[in-house]
């Protein structure tokens, strides 16, 4: 279904462009767009990738503090300016354009005007800095986000979710929030993410007690709730260690509300792998998830998941996990308490995951779900 791919780097476009002059000179970003090799499936004739509008984006961003929304709008930066080469290609041909929310405002607009069928996809929540910004009020915290720069960012969601023939949402979180927008039912489709069967190259060696989180680590993500939960166990005397994986601003963790957990830091993508295959129990509490993909690799290694409603719907509550309410440490100690005392009951969740991950969350489930919604509603609206 692919005609054209507008991106803003790849791999190879960044070493031509950049050159290898320049290598000890990167930082972990650079390093980080540096591996964004493109699947082989994807013929390289159909990529067209422009690093300059987001290489502008970041020069300006050094220089200005007003809103970035209404900024990079108004004088085409970043993803903005991608959409405007788009519109001078000519969409490549295409008849249809699939783009990220809050990424391509003016070329949804042009596309409606051609005629073209419009999918978005709809990553995260679009309300979910106004969750955050209560939890920072809930610790006597400033929220860093401009009250304004929020508006501004839904204003532009719902303008462009409305515009849209269809909106692909990753989880029901996501729709719910849509139809929160004033988006119409009809007009929204579920596909939840994938990953690679093969994504684990060995099977799980799990330690019992061994309890995972991995995320990065803040507010939004429930992490304070964790790490109640993990000094909850702690007084409780019950034989575990929960673990958080996850990269954190600077004295975060030193805040009272964070302790409890054994914070690991940032690890290579490999040392992660690792910790899903040594645990024993996967702890997700966020407070708004588009989907958490994490959830996906913690099911492929069969590992029961503690989670909330707020993200991806990969746990059956009672079935390979349990499904607790948001902000509610209580309730997260006494289902991995459970877990961990239960070792017949883990077993068999820990079989569930597997399998629910292997109905519902391959790469090639995801194909099939995302291919079908779009065509479906295609035929309904052409």
């Amino acid at each position: 279904m692919l005609g054209a791919l507008y991106t803003d780097a790849t791999e190879s476009v960044l070493n031509n462009w950049m050159g290898r002059t320049v290598e000890k000179m990167w930082d972990g970003r650079l390093a980080r767009l540096r591996a964004r090799s493109l699947p082989a499936i994807i013929p390289g004739n159909k990529v067209h990738s422009y690093p300059r509008y987001t290489a502008q984006k970041k020069l300006v961003d050094l220089v200005r503090s007003d809103s970035l929304a209404e900024r990079n709008y108004r004088y085409r930066l970043g993803s903005h300016g991608l959409a405007q080469q788009l519109i001078r290609d000519d969409f490549a041909g295409c008849n249809a354009l699939y783009v990220h929310a809050c990424n391509g405002t003016e070329a949804i607009e042009e596309a409606q005007r051609r005629g073209l069928f419009v999918v978005l996809e709809a990553v995260s929540m679009p309300y979910h800095k106004y969750i955050e910004r209560e939890e920072y009020k809930r610790h006597d915290r400033v929220f860093p986000d401009p009250d304004e720069e929020i508006k501004r960012n839904i204003s532009f969601f719902r303008d462009e979710a409305l515009m849209a023939d269809l909106v692909v949402a990753a989880s029901t979180h996501v729709e719910n929030g849509l139809h929160e927008l004033g988006v119409s039912p009809s007009h929204t489709a579920v596909v939840p993410y994938g990953i690679e069967r093969g994504f684990y190259d060995r099977s799980p060696s799990p330690e019992p007690g061994r309890i995972l989180f991995v995320g990065h680590v803040n507010y939004l993500k429930g992490v304070p709730y964790l790490a109640k939960a993990a000094r909850i166990l702690e007084s409780r005397e019950v034989d575990c260690n929960v673990r958080v994986v996850g990269g954190y601003d600077d004295g975060l963790i030193e805040r009272p509300e964070f302790a409890g957990p054994s914070y690991v830091g940032a690890v290579p993508r490999s040392q992660v792998k690792d910790e899903f295959l040594r645990a024993d129990v996967f702890v997700f509490p966020t407070l708004s998830d588009g989907f958490g993909i994490v959830l996906a690799e913690a099911a492929a290694a069969g590992l029961p998941i503690v989670s909330t409603p707020n993200c991806g719907d990969v746990v059956e509550d009672e079935h390979n996990g349990f499904v607790v309410p948001t902000r509610d440490p209580e309730a997260l100690a006494n289902r991995i308490q459970r877990l961990v005392e239960n070792r017949r009951l883990r077993s068999e969740m820990s079989l569930a995951a597997h399998d629910r991950f292997c109905e519902h969350f391959t790469i090639q489930k995801y194909k099939e779900n995302l291919a079908a919604a779009i065509r479906s509603r295609y035929e309904r609206t052409r």
